[in-house]
């Protein structure tokens, strides 16, 4: 990590899909700390479960979620 750059811890909302890993890594990459906010982690951005502990301490916030519906009218 280069020694002029401050460290961020970084919540990454979507850090396992498509956008959101690659963004993660390349957080990672540049000495940050990404938070990744998924529910494969525990982390439910719709219900709220696990959000207190995950954005703990964060300096800035990413969103890189898709949202889809399984109800009939939103097709």
């Amino acid at each position: 990590q280069p020694k002029d750059i401050y460290r961020m811890r970084v919540p990454v909302v979507g850090g396992t899909g498509t956008a959101g890993r690659h963004t993660a890594e390349a957080l990672r990459r540049t000495g940050h700390d990404p938070v990744v906010i998924a529910r494969s982690q525990g982390v439910d951005v719709f219900t709220g479960h696990g959000l207190d502990e995950a954005l703990a301490g964060v300096d800035a916030w990413l969103a890189a979620l898709s949202a889809r519906s399984d109800r009939v009218g939103d097709r």
